[in-house]
């Protein structure tokens, strides 16, 4: 199945596509589209929101996408919590967490809509880290998402991506992952693989853009361009060592960066003081983080060691720095293989919005499964019905097969071997016999009452045909006529002997034999 990941940011919408073979998302294509490109600069009513809808929805329109759709909750709409809970029981620790949610929430806790994520501690009891959005404010994203078609299969967030994320990669001992995009930079700390805080500042990319842009006079797109390709940060160290243009650039880059690091700082202290331990490495990602030198220059400053995020399979695909920026949305991706999923905020009175967003292949996948249960159910009764009717025709032709082995028929034995392959030619003979019989019959009839087949002709004419019972012997002598009949049980015998009774032969005499599958009667031709 084809997976679409869309990583809708203030700055832009990017699109990756790509399968996974194995375990690895394969990125087939992947395409970035810039909001200050198609946003109106005298339009100050629309918002991000709706200009990331209108990309979206054009991008499906085009592509006539179908497959797998997983995008993000902008962190706007949403705030963490995180959570110990005094019981070994996950079910109740569901339970408790409505009643957890502090007061200092921006909105009553019975109007928030959440998702939560559990970690067992090492004394049994549960912790749970709680992402927390106003149920009315969601309800209105969703609308406009339903409106616009663009409902994806899953709903994610950037902090469930990264949590995942690291549970799966396994960093182990305490570290932080620094995400520099254009507009925000987060954080999230971690303690052996267990998320344990996560922060975001407004002071990224943006900002570099925008010192340089005043500094040198120049636009904001130029300015953009120029961080990307010419921008660098040096230590004070390295100060000396470059040209006085090159170190009033760095100054420059240092100064404009220095808010971005005393929040840095004091999201590190914070661990410290929560945990009693200080962040071991610090790993960067994000656009802004192919800043040459950046790493070394955040080593310095934060005086923790910190280096480059890189995923191999990402790096693979694509060239380092586009790879950066797509750190992201390839988790997003490779995410959806990780033991631990990330969550999707498309449940409890949303689920069923899930149905609206299902893509042709989806459905086409669907349609597939029922289909497939329809042949399984159609295969069974037809294999049933098909045994019946084998056990039904099998009975049958052995019926068959013993009636023309019957003496009474005379059915030349090369006939009966064929009676399976060529039935036709066995009905033909019979029904030639047939005609000649009664013909013989008509002949008789038309002879003389006296006759001694008359009597014979009417026994047969009384009693019904039954092959388990034959008329072994028939004499006629004096005006008296004698029958001997000979049943493959008792029973049929008796049932004979019950019809008989009812023709109203005169002088009906039925002989008792001491053999209870023999019958023999007597009877006067005068009737």
């Amino acid at each position: 199945m084809s997976n679409l990941i869309i990583d809708s940011g203030s700055y832009s919408v990017k699109f990756i596509e790509g399968k996974f073979q194995r375990k690895n998302f394969k990125i087939e294509s992947y395409d970035e589209v810039l909001l200050a490109d198609i946003r109106d600069p005298s339009d100050t009513e629309t918002t991000d929101l709706e200009y990331q809808q209108q990309i979206i929805k054009q991008y499906l329109e085009q592509t006539k996408f179908t497959g797998k759709i997983i995008y993000q909750l902008s962190n706007n709409f949403l705030t963490t919590r995180y959570m110990d809970l005094p019981v070994q029981n996950k079910k109740k620790a569901e339970l408790m967490i409505p009643f957890q949610l502090d007061e200092d929430l921006p909105f009553p806790a019975n109007e928030a809509h959440y998702t939560n994520t559990f970690y067992k501690n090492t004394n049994g009891n549960f912790s749970s880290v709680v992402q927390i959005t106003e149920d009315e404010t969601f309800k209105d994203l969703h609308s406009a998402m339903k409106m616009n078609h663009t409902i994806p299969s899953v709903l994610t967030s950037e902090l469930s991506v990264f949590q995942s994320y690291i549970e799966d990669r396994k960093f182990g001992g305490h570290v932080c992952i620094i995400d520099i995009g254009h507009n925000t930079t987060k954080a999230y700390l971690a303690f052996n693989d267990k998320l344990l805080s996560n922060h975001i500042s407004s002071i990224a990319g943006s900002t570099f853009d925008e010192v340089i842009a005043s500094t040198y006079d120049i636009s904001a797109d130029e300015s953009r361009i120029y961080k990307h390709e010419n921008a660098f940060f040096l230590t004070d160290g390295q100060l000396d060592q470059v040209s006085a243009d090159q170190r009033e650039f760095a100054i420059i880059m240092k100064q404009a960066c220095s808010p971005l690091i005393q929040q840095l700082q004091r999201w590190l202290l914070g661990y410290r003081i929560k945990t009693g331990f200080s962040i071991e490495k610090v790993y960067i990602c994000g656009g802004t983080s192919n800043i040459k030198n950046i790493d070394t220059f955040l080593t310095e400053r934060l005086e923790t060691p910190v280096e480059v995020l890189k995923i191999t399979s990402l790096e693979s695909q694509v060239n380092p720095r586009e790879g950066l920026s797509l750190t992201l949305p390839y988790l997003m991706a490779q995410s959806q293989k990780f033991k631990t999923v990330p969550v999707s905020f498309l449940t409890k009175n949303y689920a069923s919005g899930l149905l609206n967003g299902v893509t042709l292949e989806d459905s086409a996948f669907n349609f597939y499964r029922i289909a497939l249960v329809a042949l399984v159910i159609s295969l069974g009764v037809n294999l049933e019905t098909f045994l019946f009717l084998e056990k039904s025709k099998s009975d049958y032709n052995a019926s068959v097969r013993k009636t023309i082995k019957d003496p009474e028929l005379d059915v030349p034995v090369k006939l009966q071997k064929s009676f399976l392959k060529k039935p036709e030619t066995v009905s033909k003979y019979l029904s030639t016999k047939e005609k000649v019989v009664a013909a013989d019959l008509k002949i008789l009839q038309a002879t003389n009452t006296s006759n001694a087949i008359i009597p014979l002709a009417k026994l047969s004419a009384g009693i019904k045909r039954n092959e388990k019972v034959s008329l072994i012997s028939f004499t006629s002598k004096d005006n008296t006529n004698i029958a001997k009949f000979k049943g493959d049980t008792q029973r049929d015998i008796m049932q004979v002997k019950e019809l008989i009774k009812t023709l109203n032969f005169d002088g009906l005499n039925i002989k008792e034999s001491a053999d209870p599958l023999n019958l023999e009667i007597s009877f006067n031709s005068g009737n």
